[in-house]
């Protein structure tokens, strides 16, 4: 199936719900004009408030505040690129160096850079002015209608978790030294990458770029603090009308490729071309919906178990930020309450754990950019110390796929749990 097939544009779903013509809209955009940003934003409050609508769906309201946003993001992004886009971020430089090497994100472990002293780390530009967040908080989603600036937020997001939320990366710190975070500011960014930058990411098609811009965020924070990211950011998507049609469409998509995902035999030459193009086309579906495309890859490998091979082998492509919300998604449904996982006999799993254990084994060791195995450890560990003995059936699955090599057969909780509870 050609690419093309899928449709993936939701702008047409962003259709105008308000009146321009009506008299607060226009009191607004005056007050906006005349740079009367303090009235302009108390009416903005009231309305959200009162009238219960937002604002910047009026294409000449939103026009106005990331005109305005545009100029807050200025300073520090001309001091993150003194000699434009094409010149280079100096964060990529010495001695930072967290430029990405070809398509790999961020930092690396394998860095050069000698420990640096965090005193010695100025910031490069200026802290975003309250106004900005308060201006992105009324924007939400429609900041896509202006790329630049969603680019540019994106960046000086970065520096502010870097300089000003304490987000050092630990090949900074010399021995023995421990950073100093700023937990309002880092709950700062971290709304507004929830409310913003996922539900604008879902609304620009199949946007690699901005996906990856985006992912250099994001794992600056540690994964509680991203799981909680995603976890709003599936209420913001779902919440706001461009960014539900957006979801919908991706998984309308998915279930196209999901229905032509006949892989040949192994022995079969074409195999490698046939499983290229079908994860060509989950990674075009995925860049931009990673939160909605993850949970349905999940429930396809909880409800029909014998799709958990041929589905994990097309999940090769994604990019990091899509399997970091699968890694989130799996622990999610693991974790989900009201779901047994143990059949009534006591020794034999539900069916909807094999496929996701399955799953989770297989994409630990088939993807570029995988399962987060330091993610997911601890959190056995944890489930195993509370009592979960089931949680060994996903630890068995990751071992086995990824070393080929059975563990123990005939599972048993009181066994298990007998063993575990010394």
């Amino acid at each position: 199936m050609p690419a093309a097939q899928l449709e993936l544009d939701a702008r047409a779903m962003d259709r105008p719900l308000l009146d321009g013509s009506a008299g607060h809209l226009q009191l607004l955009l005056s007050l906006m004009k005349a740079g009367d940003w303090r009235h302009a934003v108390l009416m903005l409050d009231w309305m959200q408030a009162v009238l219960g609508v937002q604002a910047a769906n009026d294409i000449a309201i939103s026009t106005a505040m990331l005109a305005h946003l545009n100029r807050l993001l200025e300073p520090c992004y001309k001091a993150l690129y003194p000699k434009g886009p094409l010149g280079g971020n100096v964060m990529h430089k010495p001695p930072y160096n967290l430029g990405p090497k070809g398509f790999s994100p961020g930092f690396s472990d394998d860095s050069k850079n000698p420990g640096i002293s965090p005193d010695a780390l100025t910031p490069r530009g200026p802290e975003l002015e309250p106004l900005g967040y308060k201006l992105l908080e009324h924007a939400g989603v429609y900041v896509y209608r202006d790329p630049e600036v969603l680019v540019m937020l994106l960046r000086v997001l970065k520096h502010e978790l870097l300089f000003y939320g304490g987000m050092v990366p630990p090949e900074w710190l010399q021995q023995q030294q421990q950073q100093q975070t700023n937990a309002d500011k880092v709950l700062q960014v971290c709304k507004v990458l929830a409310e913003v930058g996922l539900p604008a990411l879902s609304v620009n098609q199949a946007n690699r770029a901005l996906a990856y811009e985006l992912w250099e965020v994001l794992e600056l924070l540690p994964f509680h603090d991203r799981a909680e990211v995603y976890r709003q950011g599936l209420a913001a998507c779902s919440a706001c009308p461009p960014a539900a049609a957006a979801g919908q469409m991706a998984v309308k998509a998915f279930k196209k490729v999901k229905a032509r995902l006949a892989l040949p035999d192994k022995a079969d030459k074409g195999r490698k071309d046939v499983v290229r193009a079908n994860a060509n086309l989950l990674s075009k579906v995925s860049h931009a919906t990673p939160l909605q495309v993850a949970d349905q890859v999940l429930w396809q490998a909880a409800s029909f178990p014998n799709a958990v091979e041929p589905l994990a082998e097309v999940l090769k492509l994604p990019n990091p930020l899509t399997m970091d919300v699968l890694t989130y998604t799996a622990l999610f449904w693991w974790g989900r309450l009201g779901r047994s996982k143990m059949k009534e006999d006591g020794a034999n799993e539900e069916d909807w754990v094999s496929g996701v254990a399955d799953l989770v084994g297989i994409a630990c060791c088939n993807s570029k950019h995988n399962f987060k195995l330091h993610t997911l450890l601890p959190y056995l560990f944890d489930e195993l110390r509370g009592g979960d003995t089931p949680a060994v059936l996903l630890l068995r699955s990751i071992i086995r796929k990824m070393t080929g090599v059975d563990g123990v057969r005939g599972f048993r909780t009181q066994r298990s749990g007998f063993r575990l509870s010394g």
